[in-house]
């Protein structure tokens, strides 16, 4: 077995990541659900033969004498994978994505219509605070590649870029864009931050604020003029704004509650769900504006953040539930679908086929 055959498979059934684990045959990750190829389980020696050759001496080491996890770029086809390679009690292990791929587009992910022309409308905000969020595996990454890629296309910015790893290769059209990798380019996300505000720069993406102080000096960076793009593992706007505040100290709520009031420009939460059209997943949003009445709320401390959105449907503002019950009557994804993910089933109506419950004849109303 050849770790180059793994990766064109990979690449051929268009998964999403590669598992390699000592006593299990290679698993790919297809529109969300592991599968199992129908080879032999994979013992520690061939793990270690498939990636031994990749790895220089100095990661070697790293991950015998130091016990440390390294990560390391493959290169095959042209295309890069991005590999992460572990040891645990069998022996080595590796988790491979593809890296570096081109970045979508707003209109290819949600196609032409209300949430493709509200998300373009967020990206005029000369400045302030824009919020993806969702959980693991959701597509956060993807959707903020979109944001940055439809700003690179449309008008001339400084865009600087703060990852551990780099998932999408943007290369500069009307922007000027440089992306940077903490570990490799630069030693922290606060450095870089820090970096990225002393050079001119319009807008500043962040993968993720892994520390109360990151988190503080994006806020600060928002702030201060211009426009940051971050992301947080949470389910709903609600959630974010209670989340982001509580993650600081009790006596700095109030100042991080006013801070994020003046800068928010969004939050885009985010799932992904199967798709019934075509083989695939299709992204499904509940989008938060920070209109004068949001901002109040936030600033007041009311985190009821369910019925401003409610509220806000004409200014482009979408609930979960509407998001999937668009995606449902548009034929995209299944009635089933629809059914597991919403909270107010009465909206999505009775099966297909079955007749609606009527109260029967004679029955008292009062």
């Amino acid at each position: 077995m050849e770790l180059s055959t793994l990766l064109n498979e990979m690449t051929e059934r268009k998964s999403s990541d590669l598992h390699l684990v000592v006593g299990q045959p290679p698993a790919f990750r297809i529109d969300g659900l592991l599968t199992r190829s129908q080879g032999p389980p994979l013992d520690a020696v061939t793990i270690e033969a498939l990636l031994r050759p990749h790895l220089s001496p100095e990661q070697q080491e790293t991950l015998t004498q130091q016990r440390r996890d390294v990560d390391v770029v493959l290169r095959q086809n042209d295309r890069a994978f991005l590999c992460h390679v572990f040891r645990d009690r069998n022996g080595l292990g590796a988790a491979i994505r593809p890296g570096l791929q081109e970045p979508p587009t707003i209109e290819l992910l949600y196609g032409e219509g209300k949430v493709a022309d509200t998300l373009r409308a967020i990206l005029n905000s000369p400045r302030g605070l824009i919020l993806v969020t969702g959980p693991s595996g959701c597509g956060k990454e993807t959707t903020s590649a979109a944001l940055l890629e439809t700003i690179n296309r449309s008008r001339p910015a400084r865009i600087v870029t703060v990852e551990d790893t780099l998932g999408y290769a943007l290369v500069s059209k009307q922007s000027l864009i440089t992306q940077r990798t903490v570990g490799q380019d630069v030693e922290s996300y606060e450095r870089a931050i820090i970096s990225a505000m002393e050079s001119d720069m319009d807008i500043l993406y962040i993968k993720e604020l892994r520390t109360l102080e990151a988190a503080h000096m994006a806020l600060h960076a928002a702030e201060s003029g211009h426009l940051v793009f971050t992301v947080m593992h949470t389910e709903n706007a609600q959630e974010t704004v209670e989340r982001l505040i509580e993650s600081f100290p009790a006596g700095l709520h109030n100042t991080i509650r006013g801070m994020l009031a003046r800068t928010l420009v969004a939050i885009v939460s985010q799932r992904l769900v199967e798709r019934a059209d075509r083989p695939g997943r299709v992204p499904a949003n509940e989008i938060l504006l920070a209109t004068p009445a949001v901002r109040r709320m936030i600033a007041e401390g009311k985190t009821e953040l369910a019925l401003a959105i409610a509220a806000g449907r004409d200014q482009g503002m979408q609930t979960m539930d509407d998001s999937l019950l668009d995606l449902y009557r548009s034929g995209k994804i299944r009635y089933e679908t629809a059914w597991a993910q919403m909270e107010n089933l009465e909206r999505l109506g009775p099966y297909p086929g079955e007749p609606e419950k009527t109260e029967p004849e004679g029955s008292a109303t009062g």
